[in-house]
């Protein structure tokens, strides 16, 4: 465990990161709870907001360098802060060296850009209570979920369980989403 903040201990104040924590390595078998979907991985707890849920660049860039450091294979962080130098040297090495990224793209109901989940050699998620999006490393947009109003832009209203492909995304065109066979 470490703490890269200037917060009292390096508990989970607000419980977000020992969710996500338990979806990704909770014991299976044990009759408690429910199953990780990697319940024999092993989480490297780093603390990089402080406790009021606040942190920096700086503290994010300590955090994934110590991760990498320490041999993680996956990198989860669902937050956001300001962009920096310091913060995109830490992601490009840890990407170098073969670490997954990911990151939430944001939860403000607009489109500013938040860090690390901008970054290129980072995933961005997002989800809201009805459809989800996922930005790929090669660029591609992932949407599944509710679609009663044709929110995921495929030109229906039939809700998709599984993730497709949303395809042509410029500034002129509409979302198109397209099952990955349709792709190049």
């Amino acid at each position: 465990r470490a703490n890269f903040t200037n917060g009292t201990t390096g508990e989970d104040n607000y419980g977000h990161g020992t969710h996500v924590a338990g979806i990704v390595a909770a014991t299976a078998d044990n009759k408690v709870g429910v199953a990780g979907v990697c319940p024999g991985c092993t989480i490297l707890d780093g603390k990089v907001l402080n406790d009021s849920g606040v942190g920096s660049s700086s503290s994010l860039a300590n955090g994934i360098n110590w991760a990498v450091n320490n041999g993680a294979k996956v990198i989860n962080m669902s937050l956001g802060v300001r962009a920096s130098r310091t913060l995109e040297t830490a992601v490009n090495n840890a990407w170098s060296k073969g670490v997954v990224l990911v990151a939430a793209a944001g939860n403000g109901s607009n489109q500013t850009k938040i860090y690390p989940g901008a970054y290129p050699n980072v995933i961005a998620v997002a989800a809201t209570y009805y459809h989800s999006l996922a930005l790929k490393s090669d660029g591609t947009v992932w949407a599944w979920g509710l679609n009663a109003d044709g929110q995921l832009g495929d030109g229906t209203r039939e809700s998709r369980l599984e993730p497709v492909v949303v395809a042509g995304v410029d500034d002129d065109e509409a979302l198109q989403i397209v099952p990955e066979s349709h792709l190049p």
